[in-house]
């Protein structure tokens, strides 16, 4: 019975574990409705006060209208799906995230949703940072110049 919840656990892990796809290669307007997504996520109320874009990475910069010192930022990309510069083909234009950044408390749901729903949280908070079972690339790293500022990248 053990080897069975232990397996159970691990295709668990496996199916819903990671799931960023769900935040690529998306139309303009999917794409704005996964950023909606992952602010409602945070249980917080943050309200969009700047956009814009630096290093070819659209970001968008909430703050909580509750408390203006607690801000979420939000950063994605655009890219051309099927494109072919040789041939003058632009492709087929495609958006999607790259990282959230905030609070631990308003990014850590997003981290057990989409990333790794079996994260121990207080793990996370005393070793700084975590990373994906399937990879190292996606992670959680606290910023070094804030007490509380997390960042998940993927």
């Amino acid at each position: 019975m053990k080897k069975l919840l232990f397996l159970l656990t691990l295709i668990s892990g496996f199916f819903f574990g990671q799931n960023v796809s769900h935040f690529e290669n998306l139309d303009s307007l999917q794409f704005t409705d996964r950023i909606a997504e992952v602010v409602i996520l945070t249980g917080r109320n943050y309200k969009l006060y700047d956009s814009g874009e630096y290093k070819k990475r659209k970001y968008f910069q909430f703050s909580n209208a509750d408390n203006k010192e607690d801000t979420f930022t939000v950063t994605g990309y655009k890219a051309f799906v099927g494109g072919n510069p040789a041939l003058e083909i632009k492709g087929k234009e495609t958006w999607g995230l790259r990282s959230v950044a905030g609070p631990f408390l308003a990014v850590y749901p997003f981290w057990l949703k989409f990333i790794d729903p079996q994260a121990d949280r207080d793990k996370i908070i005393k070793e700084g940072n975590a990373y994906t079972p399937k990879d190292r690339f996606t992670r959680m790293i606290k910023d070094g110049n804030s007490e509380n500022y997390w960042i998940i990248q993927f």
